[in-house]
């Protein structure tokens, strides 16, 4: 072997090493964002017909998909293209072979927000923990966020979907899910609306369970309730220590869902009312 052939085979080397996952399957995120713009015809929502713009795409994540080789995921939250101006915007969600460089699944929603009290600022992340519903059906998800922009914002919005791949399509199973939950208890001054007032707290987790309904696995979800105060809430109150508290979802054969006479307080869906 040369000089200059060792040296070519070395370098080589080095550029395969320096690979990521992404590069290693010829598709970064960037191109990622390049496919779905394409996908859900928003090229005249970006400059440069690649470039992520801020003032239109509000928030978004990328992300390899561990139960699926050669698969990214990507999500994207944007302004709505008839109203850009509206405090509503769209969530669109794409599923990417990375070998053929195809959208091989795709899923929109739109994201409702009056705007009337807060100025939202969502976040969007990626979910792909083992969602695992049945042997062969694999759940990931997005779960979007808004911590809110103004004092009167007392409950962030912190919302989980899960979706599945049915014949070429992503299809939500579940519908936005609060993972976090509060409600007011009592007010400092007497008055349910006053800023200084203690609630009761709760983070949900979820865990998937080996029973089932309708094909596909329950989940339990698990949360402890807490109590806290807003404000310079007088008289200390004395809270109760925190306390977990579980409540199973079925699916119902279209979607999980939670029954409006037995469901806590705590646990809320797309489809329930406070």
């Amino acid at each position: 072997m040369s000089g200059a052939e060792g040296k070519a085979k070395i370098t080589l080397l080095l550029a395969l090493l320096s690979m990521g996952p992404a590069s290693a399957a010829n598709l970064t995120c960037e191109d990622a964002v390049g496919l779905a713009i394409r996908h859900f015809k928003l090229k005249d929502m970006f400059f440069g017909g690649r470039k992520l713009d801020s003032d239109r795409v509000v928030a978004h994540d990328c992300k390899s998909w561990p139960a699926r080789k050669n698969t990214l995921l990507l999500s994207l939250i944007h302004v709505l293209a008839d109203h850009p101006s509206s405090f509503d915007k769209q969530v669109a969600i794409a599923l990417i072979d990375a070998k053929s460089h195809r959208v091989i699944g795709s899923f929109v929603d739109t994201l409702r927000h009056d705007g009337t009290i807060c100025t939202p600022t969502w976040r969007i992340a990626l979910d792909t923990a083992r969602y695992q519903l049945a042997p062969d059906v694999r759940a990931f998800g997005y779960r979007i966020t808004n911590p809110g922009s103004c004092p009167s914002c007392n409950q962030a919005d912190d919302k989980l979907t899960l979706l599945v791949m049915e014949r070429g399509k992503l299809r939500p199973v579940l519908s936005s899910l609060a993972m976090q939950r509060d409600r007011t208890i009592g007010s400092c001054k007497g008055f349910e609306t006053s800023p200084e007032s203690y609630m009761e707290v709760g983070f949900l987790t979820l865990g998937v369970e080996e029973s089932s309904s309708h094909g596909y696995a329950d989940f339990l979800l698990k949360t402890e309730i807490g109590y806290a105060t807003t404000g310079s809430c007088t008289g200390n109150p004395v809270f109760p220590q925190p306390k977990p508290a579980y409540y199973k979802l079925r699916y119902d054969g279209m979607r999980y869902k939670a029954d409006e006479k037995s469901r806590p307080w705590w646990v809320l869906l797309n489809s329930q009312t406070e």
